[in-house]
């Protein structure tokens, strides 16, 4: 262990935003043996009171203190500290990685259609005097206004799309866009968005049966549109590969031969 009077610091971790860019200093360092002139005078008429003026802080914790209510400073480094028995308070914080589950969140995609989502944001503290003293409880405050982040940043995106950004096809743009609107919100209570995970999409049980019906019409219209796009570049190599061999075709034969390929090719048994 090692023993401290002074600290440094709190330095936060990499910020999601000029926002928290621009708090990083907010932390100031804390003057553990003489916080003020009152706790000076008082500790000195009595010396023995230091013999319980010892702090500990462990790996992964930070300290805020308070002394005579009012705030002086955090320690962020690990170890034991000395400090000046009369008047001050320490509050501890948890520097991890923390989780925050966002369970059936119903949102409502780019075409207006209910979607559950359900998904668990990854975040730390990086400003212990925020975490603190700014916000009762940043636990509870980065959960309330999770669920509203994922309702906002997911309804960016449709569900399901071959023509752009969707929530099935592109998780991770949707994650990135969860995050960015999480933490412009979370910065004040002091807290780092660092992730946010999809762990189950899927539609709203009220219309779920509809959209699946949907999901298929769709996928066999895409299904026929290769099939045919497949025919008549097979057909049209067919007979420029006649043409090439000298066969002579006129026009009927040609629309003739058209009309039998595509049939063939098109057909789902393949007979015509």
């Amino acid at each position: 262990a090692s023993y401290n009077v002074g600290m440094q610091p709190v330095a936060p971790n990499t910020m999601q935003g000029n926002a928290q860019a621009d708090d990083r200093g907010l932390d100031a360092d804390a003057n553990l043996c003489c916080p003020t002139g009152l706790s000076c005078i008082l500790s000195s008429m009595c010396p023995m009171a230091w013999l319980c003026s010892c702090v500990t802080i462990n790996p992964n914790e930070a300290a805020v203190l308070t002394t005579w209510g009012k705030y002086k400073g955090t320690i962020g480094k690990e170890g034991l500290y000395v400090a000046n028995p009369c008047g001050n308070v320490f509050k501890r914080v948890s520097t991890q990685l923390q989780t925050t589950s966002c369970r059936a969140v119903r949102v409502i995609d780019k075409n207006g259609t209910p979607v559950m989502v359900d998904g668990v944001v990854t975040w730390k503290v990086y400003s212990p005097k925020k975490a603190l003293l700014d916000v009762q409880n940043h636990y509870q405050y980065v959960s309330d206004l999770a669920s509203g982040a994922v309702k906002t940043a997911a309804g960016q995106f449709p569900y399901d799309s071959h023509d752009e950004p969707s929530m099935r096809t592109h998780p991770d743009d949707v994650s990135s866009a969860v995050v960015r609107e999480l933490q412009k919100q979370v910065g004040l209570a002091g807290v780092t968005v660092e992730g946010f995970a999809i762990s189950d999409l899927s539609y709203d049980p009220d219309i779920a049966q509809a959209m699946l019906v949907r999901q298929q019409a769709e996928a066999t219209l895409n299904a026929r549109k290769i099939i045919v796009q497949g025919a008549v570049e097979i057909t049209s190599k067919s007979i420029k590969q006649l043409q090439d061999n000298g066969v002579a075709i006129n026009a009927d034969t040609q629309a003739h031969l058209v009309k039998n390929l595509t049939t063939i090719l098109c057909s789902q048994d393949g007979r015509s």
